[in-house]
């Protein structure tokens, strides 16, 4: 008899311990849970990303680079010919600088249109330059020593025909009239960069304009003429040409 008393009640235990469990398994299940944290793929991100690779700068091999400089003391420039502890062309000093053998930079050009590099303090170092090498060469993106710091970026090829002929052109807008050191006429925006500067006297006209003299005298117009102004200038057989002129007395 304690035998059969004794199941009913485990039984009865067991059911009320299931219904306990259930019911907080319902509580558990009806609170509200915090939502998983959002995320964003790296194509729809608009924040910008910075790499923290630290593999050597990439390598190219091309004959034209364009070169830009970052001083890294203003007092303390490279020793090139325009300071006064000069030892280097800014050519040498690139052969240097880039670990490659002497005279393998062959041509230092600037765009004219970015300013001039010469005149005052480091002037040269605050242009960007294109730089013609002797043979295609492979060049880091960067560089620096203890003057400053470089950047290289390769050149479209097709640069190079406006970079050893200033002069040459595709389309008029490639054209101006300006002063290519000594000469003045119509030339392409690219000029090549003397190390060290030097200077000239009164300068004259290329082409058909050569014939002027600074000072000569002119019977039409009675006087001692100053210079010649130009209507334009238009590419013609890809050459800068100028267009048309009128003669400038001297006051």
């Amino acid at each position: 008899m304690r035998q059969k008393g004794f199941i009913p009640i485990f039984i009865i235990l067991i059911l009320i311990g299931i219904g306990i469990l259930g019911y907080f398994g319902i509580f558990y299940k009806s609170q509200p849970r915090p939502l998983p944290e959002e995320t964003t793929s790296p194509e729809a991100s608009t924040s910008p990303t910075f790499s923290t690779n630290t593999t050597p700068p990439q390598s190219t091999v091309s004959k034209i680079f364009l070169v830009k400089f970052n001083l890294k003391s203003e007092s303390n420039p490279p020793p090139i010919h325009d300071n006064p502890n000069g030892k280097y062309t800014l050519a040498e000093y690139l052969d240097v600088l880039f670990k490659l053998p002497t005279k393998s930079t062959s041509n230092v050009l600037f765009d004219t249109r970015s300013g001039s590099p010469y005149g005052t303090d480091n002037a040269v170092l605050k242009r960007p330059y294109y730089i013609i090498l002797n043979q295609p060469t492979k060049l880091s993106s960067s560089y620096t020593d203890q003057y400053l710091s470089a950047t290289t970026q390769v050149v479209d090829d097709a640069m190079l025909p406006y970079l050893i002929k200033n002069d040459y052109c595709e389309k008029d807008s490639d054209c101006s009239i300006r002063a290519a050191m000594c000469t003045v006429g119509a030339y392409n925006y690219y000029q090549g960069y003397h190390d060290p500067p030097w200077g000239c006297g009164p300068g004259g006209y290329k082409g058909a304009y050569s014939w002027f003299e600074y000072g000569m005298y002119d019977d039409q117009l009675n006087c001692n003429l100053d210079s010649l102004e130009f209507d334009g200038v238009k590419c013609d057989n890809h050459i800068c040409l100028e267009t048309g002129y009128k003669k400038v007395c001297a006051k």
